[in-house]
Formats: structure tokens, sequence, C-alpha cells
């Protein structure tokens, strides 16, 4: 698709597998629309030990993006939807001038976070992401962004062992804090919205995960236009959806209720 004749308001979409889209069940719900496209690119990874134990991925990406018409996917035999969907759908009913339409830039990547070096200021996916961004801004001089969704720290509540609680909660703080202010230093005040886990995850790893939460709490209220959806334990994973070992992920039919929510606290910040 040759992008660079469409003027886009550009949604990006940051983190790790909840925000890639790891539900599952019965339920995707998310219908395609022509105003509503996604920007990817593809990647490919080695499973790896790192010096605790911990199993991360060392990262190989393409430096070729596309674009297509949103829609749900095919993973593992498995169809899933994507939160942004909903976020972007819900922007273009409601926000979309036009002539316009909304582009997701995808740069999520499951099993990954700050602790192995994907997410930091000019770590590989957040290299990726700057690059994806700019080459959507530089194909049209009116193409520009209205957010950024975020949805990460399930890897960070389990990584970085030889951490302390506290240790723990500063270093996802200045690694978070440090993410916000790059992006906004070179695209602008954009707003930043992000989210809670699956009660699942935070019961099993309650301490560790207060630590990421107190974090990123400290983070979002140094910043404007900034918003923490921490209403998500209402929320079903996999397994209780549909009885398999999943915890870690929301399901379909939750990842709409919380593409909802994440669109609630962004358009606070739109004009």
């Amino acid at each position: 698709m040759d992008y660079s004749r469409e003027k886009f308001d550009v949604i990006i979409l940051a983190g790790q597998s909840n925000a890639e889209g790891g539900g599952m069940g019965d339920e995707q719900g998310y219908i395609a629309d022509d105003r509503v496209l996604v920007m990817r690119g593809d990647f490919s990874a080695t499973v790896k030990e790192g010096e605790y134990g911990n199993q991360y991925l060392d990262l190989n990406l393409s430096p070729n993006y596309y674009v297509e018409v949103a829609k749900n996917y095919e993973k593992d035999g498995v169809i899933r939807s994507n939160l942004s969907y909903f976020a972007a759908l819900d922007y273009a009913n409601e926000k979309l001038d036009n002539g316009r339409k909304v582009l997701i830039v995808q740069t999520a990547i499951g099993g990954t976070g700050f602790a192995k070096k994907h997410w930091g200021v000019g770590d590989i996916l957040h290299a990726r992401m700057v690059d994806m961004v700019n080459t959507v801004l530089q194909a049209n001089p009116e193409n520009r962004i209205v957010g950024l969704l975020w949805h990460q720290g399930e890897h960070d509540s389990f990584e970085n062992e030889q951490l302390n609680t506290k240790e723990r909660k500063e270093f996802y703080y200045d690694k978070l804090n440090e993410f916000i202010k790059d992006v906004r230093g070179r695209w602008g005040d954009i707003p930043f919205i992000c989210a809670g886990f699956t009660k699942a995850w935070y019961d099993q790893y309650p301490t560790q995960c207060k630590a990421i939460y107190d974090a990123i709490d400290r983070v979002i209220n140094s910043h404007d236009k900034a918003y923490f959806i921490k209403n998500t334990f209402d929320l079903k994973n996999n397994k209780e959806a549909l009885g398999v070992s999943d915890e870690v992920h929301f399901c379909n039919a939750s990842l709409k209720i919380l593409g909802h929510r994440y669109y609630d606290a962004l358009k606070k910040f739109l004009d």
C-alpha cells in the first residue's frame, strides 16, 4: 500500500504481549474498517537465557515496514484481536476529520521490557519505534501523532531478580520516565496512556508488581497528558475465559473492553 498518499492521525502502540495481542476466545469483536490501518514490521526472535536464569528474547528486526487495514489475525492457530483496534475505531468515530485515516504504528512485541534492553532509550525496540514513526511523519507533512498507548511491565515484574523492591521500583521509574521524556522531546507533548495487568499476574508476583505499579504511578503523576488505567482486575484472562494455562494475557473480550478504556483516557487530552 502506498501510504504516502494518505493523511494519518497516528496512534503509537508500544510494549509487550498484551499490546501485541495475546487474547484468545470466540469473541474477536473487531470488524475491519477502512479508516483504521496498521503499520507493522516483521521480526524473528531467539529465546536465550540471561545471567540469572530467566529466559529472554534476542530480536532480529526487519528494516521494512508495511501498512494494511487493521483486522483480526491468526497466531499459533488462534484468532487474535488487539486493544488498539478498538481505541482507534472509537477515535475514528468521534474525532477523525474528513479525508483522514487513523494509523496504528504497531511496535509492541511480546516478552519484551526494560530489563533485557528492549525498550530503554536507544535500545532495539525504542530505536525501531522511532524509525517507524519518523517514516510515517516524513511520508506526508500533514500526518500527526495523537497519542501513545503503552502496555508493558509484566516482564519487568520478574526480571532483575538481583534487585530489591526499592531498586526495582527506581529502575522502572527511571526507564519509563526517560522513555516518555524522549518521545515527547522528539514529537511534542503527545498523550501517554498505559494500563495495569491481569489480576492473576499481579497476584502471582504481588511485591514485584506493586513496585512496577508504584513506579508507573509516580511517572504518570509527574507528566501532563498522561494516564494510568488501573481498573483491569475485572477483566478476564485467557485461563478464566477458556480454561487454558495462560493467566498473563487478557482474553479477546477483555481486550475489547480495555481498548475502549484506553480511548476514554486518551480523549481526555484531545482537543
